[in-house]
């Protein structure tokens, strides 16, 4: 008898499940969970970042979030190195299934949720 474990089996079947960010007016579908290097790059940048660091460690897990092409495109559209900081930070927190700190949250019916800032908080 001989006995194969089909991985690629497994992970086709979790690539059904995506979520759907936006982000300047273009919609992006991630999978539900978090790419493996986000961790590992954390884990190696442990002993303290420059702000350069942070600004490549946030590019580099937002490609490995949403992809090089999309992340590209969304640069093109003049998404800010703080708003691409912030976009990893919420997106983490989405996959994680974290409330969202501030702001109001929108759902409708089809199951899209939005969240928008609270006037006033920064």
């Amino acid at each position: 008898m001989n006995t194969v474990l089909d991985f690629d089996l497994f992970l086709r079947e979790k690539e059904e499940k995506l979520l759907e960010v936006r982000v300047l007016g273009s919609s992006y579908f991630i999978k539900p969970e978090i790419p493996a290097l986000i961790p590992i790059t954390l884990a190696r940048a442990a002993e303290g970042l420059s702000p350069e660091e942070t600004i490549r460690m946030s590019l580099q897990a937002a490609d490995a979030i949403f992809g090089r092409e999309a992340m590209d495109e969304m640069c093109r559209k003049g998404l800010t190195t703080g708003e691409l900081a912030e976009l990893v930070q919420k997106t983490v927190g989405l996959i994680r299934g974290d409330e969202p700190e501030d702001g109001e949250i929108l759902a409708d019916d089809a199951g899209h949720v939005a969240m928008r800032k609270t006037p006033g908080k920064k």
